[in-house]
């Protein structure tokens, strides 16, 4: 399957109008200073988090979670998002892993409605959320160290296996969230993350009863350990 590259012109104007304001961002750093004073590079983090014009599907908190997951290089490999919406945690990604010399950041999504939840989003985008992705990018700058498979996450590991890409340090699960969808992409997508590298999950919450259901077998079957959380957010270590 071919990867779509992502248009490299002028930063363009957003999509939507912006949630997190820059009061709300300066009220985030001033509650977390001790969590802001751990994350790796924390201006460039927050001048990142500031640029996306992404509503408010992760928190901050959540997203310094994931920077800092980003900027971990305790082993070599890639970063493979599952469903990048419209790249406010794919701009998080890539700006981090550039930092540190991590590898690119493989985005994996249809940009289409899948289920009754997601046709409700991605109404107000006109039925596909590939346009303002595009823009999110661009206007962060990481447009290139992003690469793009639109595709369902199962087509998408068939053409990684076939297309034997390297191994992946951190692989960020955040697509469809019924127990069937996140248990699949953890048996297609687990094998090919590095051991010792990382798995994170979205939306690790009650809300989301299957992706909790999914991520506490993980954990128990052994293939991940050492588990740790934000609120919504879970990571641990492939084993």
């Amino acid at each position: 399957m071919p990867e779509v590259t992502v248009r490299q012109g002028g930063r363009a104007s957003p999509a939507c109008p912006r949630i997190r304001s820059v009061l709300g961002l300066a009220r985030f750093a001033a509650f977390n200073l001790p969590r802001l004073a751990r994350t790796p590079h924390p201006v460039a983090f927050l001048r990142h988090t500031l640029v996306v014009r992404d509503p408010d599907l992760m928190s901050d908190l959540q997203r310094a979670a994931l920077w800092a997951l980003a900027c971990d290089r305790r082993v070599e490999g890639c970063v493979v998002e599952l469903g990048a919406w419209i790249g406010g945690t794919t701009v998080c990604l890539a700006a981090a892993s550039h930092l540190v010399n991590g590898g690119l950041v493989y985005a994996v999504d249809t940009f289409a409605a899948t289920d009754p939840d997601c046709e409700a989003r991605v109404g107000p985008y006109g039925g596909s959320t590939w346009e303002a992705f595009q823009r999110n990018v661009q206007h962060a700058g990481v447009a290139p160290w992003v690469r793009v498979h639109r595709a369902t996450t199962t087509e998408a590991a068939r053409a990684w296996q076939a297309q034997r890409n390297g191994p992946i340090r951190l692989l960020f699960i955040d697509a469809n969230h019924s127990y069937a969808s996140v248990r699949e992409d953890v048996e297609n997508w687990v094998p090919y993350v590095a051991q010792g590298g990382i798995v994170a999950w979205h939306d690790h919450n009650e809300a989301h009863p299957g992706v909790m259901r999914a991520v506490a077998e993980t954990v128990a079957s052994d293939v991940v350990g050492n588990p740790a959380t934000v609120p919504g957010l879970l990571w641990a270590y492939k084993r």
